[in-house]
């Protein structure tokens, strides 16, 4: 699929309207309370990362929060997992569309908690990608562009 200019405002008006509808939840009232601290301690306890991560930042939310940053950054990663087949990256692969999903159908804490785990799973699940497609071009290009030897070179 090529990348446009059209899928990506399509996409952007998408994540604003996700986003107010995110902040309009009224589950996010609170994100101190023990429900939804609870929840996401319970969303990640198989994954020894995300769980180390939580656990340090006190279960703070990262990706559902009501404030601009968090928006921000919801939008942002969005933005960039609907231009990742302009990348070569499988956008299928990320879930944006089951995130979306699950921003419309949060009513309750622990449903904020999965939709903020979903959220930091999709994120490194991207990371990782990323970070591979980064390694083989790295190792394709130097084996392209392997450094010849110039006359002065070979005259050594």
């Amino acid at each position: 699929m090529v990348f446009s200019v059209t899928k990506l405002v399509q996409t952007r008006l998408a994540v604003v309207a996700l986003s107010l509808a995110v902040v309009a939840t009224p589950a996010l009232a609170d994100f101190t309370t023990a429900a939804y601290r609870l929840a996401v301690a319970e969303a990640v306890q198989s994954d020894n990362d995300l769980a180390s991560f939580y656990k340090e930042y006190e279960y703070q939310p990262l990706w559902t929060g009501r404030n601009r940053e968090d928006r921000d950054r919801r939008a942002a990663f969005f933005d960039i997992i609907s231009a990742s087949d302009f990348h070569g990256l499988p956008e299928e692969k990320y879930g944006a569309e089951q995130l979306k999903r699950e921003i419309k159908d949060a009513r309750t804490q622990a449903d904020l908690a999965a939709l903020e785990v979903s959220f930091s799973k999709a994120f490194l699940t991207f990371a990782a990608i990323s970070r591979l497609v980064c390694w083989c071009l790295k190792k394709l290009t130097s084996k392209l562009f392997a450094k010849f030897p110039t006359e002065n070179e070979k005259a050594i």
